[in-house]
């Protein structure tokens, strides 16, 4: 028998949202944990380049994949929202998100 060791985090365990710029490194952070600080995430989710070096990230607004990381992000607050409702609700259930283990 094998014994494998998984690691699972919740979506109340996420935190932040972070980018880094592949030419600058620079590395631009937003909280997903505080509601009134969510705005800012949902702005960073918009950037199509870097605000500190310039590098052209997507084509535009309309590129697909800014479309997907924005929809990412409201998935990720609607979920929490929700899950966070679960047991004021009646609902015997919790969402975890399965990681890669970490770097020892």
């Amino acid at each position: 028998m094998t014994n494998e060791i998984q690691h699972f985090i919740g979506l109340s365990d996420l935190k932040g949202l972070q980018y880094e710029c592949a030419t600058c490194n620079t590395r631009i952070n937003a909280s997903l944990a505080d509601k009134e600080k969510r705005k800012h995430a949902e702005t960073l989710a918009a950037k199509t380049r870097c605000p500190v070096c310039g590098t052209q990230w997507f084509q535009g607004d309309s590129d697909a994949r800014v479309m997907a990381i924005r929809q990412f992000i409201g998935y990720l607050f609607e979920l929490s929202d929700h899950e966070a409702n679960f047991k004021n609700t009646g609902v015997g259930l919790s969402i975890t998100l399965e990681i890669e283990p970490p770097i020892q």
